[in-house]
């Protein structure tokens, strides 16, 4: 939203090149039309902003799971369950993965397990579950 008589002293601009012809391009214009086709009225800023948010959580990848590049890529173990306990053994060791940055431990609990991020969107707790 824009106020009228605001001066705007900062502005929006791209820095590098979006590269939009590789894989990537091809998972998100997947994700467009898939979106698009049961959702219309959906329009393409949201669609835009939306990948923008999975691109920096998963590289628009449908199969990850948080933490996948360090734990060698257990799929078939977090397919399962998606849990810090399955994975690591318990949320510490979990946690552990990221020294520099503090996790919500509260987001990640349900009934007693931590379930992680899984999928494009990378939803954790009982998000996961959905």
């Amino acid at each position: 939203f824009y106020f009228q008589r605001v001066e705007y002293t900062q502005a929006t601009s791209v820095v590098s090149s979006i590269e939009t012809s590789g894989e990537k391009g091809k998972r998100a214009r997947a994700f467009a039309d898939a979106i698009k086709k049961n959702i219309p009225e959906a329009t393409d800023e949201g669609i835009a902003t939306v990948l923008g948010g999975f691109d920096i959580e998963s590289s628009i990848t449908f199969k990850r799971y948080e933490t996948d590049f360090l734990t060698n890529n257990q799929f078939d173990k977090v397919a399962k369950e998606p849990t810090a306990e399955n994975l690591v053994g318990n949320w510490g060791a979990f946690q552990a993965m990221y020294p520099t940055l503090p996790l919500n431990e509260r987001g990640y609990l349900v009934n007693g397990l931590h379930y992680i991020g899984i999928g494009i969107g990378q939803f954790t707790g009982p998000r996961a579950l959905a």
